[in-house]
């Protein structure tokens, strides 16, 4: 139905130094869904990528480099299912092509 979430704020630094981030009050809300697929590790799912129908190449999801977009064209993907595991600013880099490209399946 959805995924339940919370904005979030840089806190006081602790004892390090570093701000930690706090749940700001009052700011829970839903996002609707069709689907929710958590995301972490560095290797790829191959069972939930055939589920899904994507193209696997070498164990990595196949993507069109310019968009992100795999062989199901409303899937997108990026970061270390499709690099298996580089820099964080590769997987940022990918994200903002990949929401581009969302943007302009979904507004044209």
């Amino acid at each position: 139905e959805g995924l339940e979430c919370v904005r979030m704020e840089l806190g006081e630094p602790d004892g390090s130094g570093r701000r930690r981030p706090v749940p700001v009050p009052g700011s829970e809300h839903t996002l609707a869904t069709n689907v929710v697929i958590r995301a972490l590790g560095q290797r790829l799912d191959e069972h939930l990528a055939a589920g899904l129908g994507l193209r696997v190449e070498k164990g990595l999801v196949a993507v069109d480099p310019a968009t992100g977009q795999t062989s199901h064209p409303k899937v997108f993907a990026g970061g270390d299912s499709i690099n298996g595991g580089q820099t964080v600013v590769d997987a940022v880099a990918h994200g903002k092509k990949a929401a581009a490209a969302i943007d302009r399946l979904l507004n044209g």
